[in-house]
């Protein structure tokens, strides 16, 4: 074989090849040996490592997106594809406070250098948008910009420049101080006030949710103070600076803007307490017991292999519900997910105490040394209610698996892992529909999911109908407020179920009688009736 006037033969020898050799002539001569290449290595400590990747892993510093995946390529050359995540900081930021948080720990870091080569090696996103992540986040930071653009305002009604800009400065160190240093601040026991969770989350109107430090609160944080000052000064400067046909609209707008500011303050407070509930679940969890993180997932919308523009338009979401069950065994965590698709139900409360009665029964018929649970749901309606609470002594009793705890995660946060999974279920599902198939009913869903074997861990439930019904007569107040919710069985006349509640904190043995009263009532009319057998199509 010919190729460029040189005879190509062998197998051995390719075009890319024959391209080098030239290549190699022009540069070094003709006969000229090949240069040795190096490639230098650094030994890093595993625990420097560790003790960094566990940063800019933590909440704080990374969010879980429920779509898209990322594709990382493999030492070996294979490539393992990964949910996608977002960095809320840039890289020189997470090194400037990872530094700053190893000097207050007295920790040897690493040196910058070498931070930065290992976060260009994990791949992650920055965030650009907070759409559709987390809306009270996205409203503070919303609210920091309409208070630059009030300032401005009251430069044409004679404010000084060198004042705007000073504020306007002091703003913008607010917002990034909440984006970043704050969730690091923020701790247990503080002598700081806007830093100790016991303070900060204590309610002031009920005595058994508030938990008094046994130690003063002496100090301040600048940060915190500044923040305060420069909201104090802004509505100041609107009260006087402001002309009377404008002035009850500037007021408006920094009234609205401060409380999104301090709603998002509170939020940052709320996820931290929320978070350590989990923590704490895990460090808990043996063989006999199980964490079990409940979401709905967005709603997912049929799709052909080739649509037209009239198919694209007027579609119907398919529910479909996430529960990862997160269980240790001989040391170590263990995870499984099941799914359940929803055909012909709302997003209901009946429906969410159907999907946790069939997730208990299924890995009790498959571990039967099972013996408690630990639920961790979202905030919404159909999780975080009267309903969900008083039925789990029912599901208890049907499955033999007691449900020891439930928590609810404040708006948008605490669902990382159900997320996560999302994100993994749609690729699938996208090259499924990539091969030249349609997903347009939940069975093709389910179809879709199942397809070239499936995912590792995952199962899937095919949900058709609820029939099953539960009225619950009466109202528990308070309950939206109650975050944390263990729940004890006790022998009584009643034979019902004591809650012992924890609010954001929870203090003293009167609160508990008080929730195990209203909720004796509230037993007596509860019923579920269960009209016909259930249809579950699963794996």
């Amino acid at each position: 074989m010919l190729w460029g006037g040189t005879h190509v033969g062998r197998s051995c020898i390719t075009h890319y090849r024959v391209k080098a050799a030239r290549h190699h002539k022009l540069e070094y001569g003709r006969g000229a040996p090949v240069p040795d290449s190096r490639s230098s290595r650094m030994r890093v400590s595993t625990v420097q490592l560790d003790h960094f990747l566990t940063f800019i892993t933590s909440p704080h510093v990374v969010q879980d997106l429920p779509f898209g995946q990322r594709h990382i390529p493999l030492s070996n050359g294979k490539i393992m594809e990964t949910p996608n995540v977002i960095r809320t900081m840039i890289k020189q930021r997470i090194i400037t406070q990872y530094s700053q948080f190893c000097s207050e720990t007295n920790f040897i870091p690493f040196s910058p250098s070498t931070m930065h080569r290992i976060l260009s090696s994990c791949p992650a996103s920055v965030r650009k948008s907070l759409q559709g992540l987390d809306y009270i986040a996205a409203e503070g930071a919303t609210a920091f910009d309409d208070l630059l653009s009030v300032l401005e305002k009251l430069i044409d009604h004679g404010l000084d420049h060198h004042t705007v800009q000073r504020l306007q400065l002091a703003l913008k160190e607010g917002k990034q101080y909440l984006k970043t240093d704050y969730k690091v601040h923020v701790m247990q026991a503080s002598t700081t006030a806007d830093h100790c969770l016991s303070f900060a989350l204590s309610d002031s109107k009920d005595k058994s949710l508030t938990q008094k430090c046994d130690h003063p609160h002496n100090q301040f944080c600048q940060s915190c103070e500044k923040l305060k000052s420069t909201l104090s000064e802004v509505k100041s400067l609107v009260n006087t600076t402001g002309v009377a046909e404008d002035k009850d609209d500037l007021l408006y707008c920094y009234e609205q803007a401060a409380q999104a500011i301090n709603a998002w303050k509170s939020h940052i407070l709320r996820s931290v307490q929320q978070d350590k509930a989990r923590t704490d679940i895990l460090e808990l969890l043996d063989n006999t017991s199980a964490l079990i993180t409940q979401d709905w997932a967005m709603k997912f919308l049929p799709q052909k292999y080739r649509e037209t523009q009239q198919d694209w338009f007027g579609k119907r979401g398919i529910s479909w519900h996430i529960s990862v069950i997160v269980r240790k065994v001989n040391g170590k965590l263990q995870n499984q997910t099941m799914i359940h698709i929803v055909k012909n139900a709302p997003q209901e409360s009946e429906t969410v105490l159907w999907i946790m009665e069939h997730t208990l029964a299924t890995i009790k018929k498959e571990h039967p040394e099972l013996s408690t649970a630990y639920f961790r749901q979202d905030n919404a309606g159909c999780y975080h209610s009267v309903a969900v609470l008083s039925a789990c002594v029912d599901i208890t009793r049907q499955t033999g698996v007691h449900i020891k705890r439930v928590d609810f995660s404040d708006p948008q946060g605490g669902k990382g892992a159900c997320d996560r999974k999302a994100a993994t279920v749609k690729g699938h599902v996208r090259r499924f529909i990539n091969e030249g198939h349609d997903v347009l009913t939940a069975e093709d869903f389910r179809q879709a999911i199942l397809s070239f074997g499936g995912l590792n861990g995952v199962r899937v439930a095919l949900l058709d109908q609820i029939t099953t019904k539960v009225s619950v007569k009466g109202k528990w107040e308070g309950v939206s407020h109650l975050f944390c919710t263990q729940m004890m069985h006790m022998v009584s006349v009643f034979g019902g179920l004591m809650i012992l509640a924890k609010g954001k904190h929870y203090h003293g043995e009167n609160f508990l009688f008080s929730v195990q009263e209203s909720l004796w009532k509230l037993r007596a009319p509860l019923k579920i009736k269960k009209k016909k057998q259930k249809r579950v199509e699963k794996t």
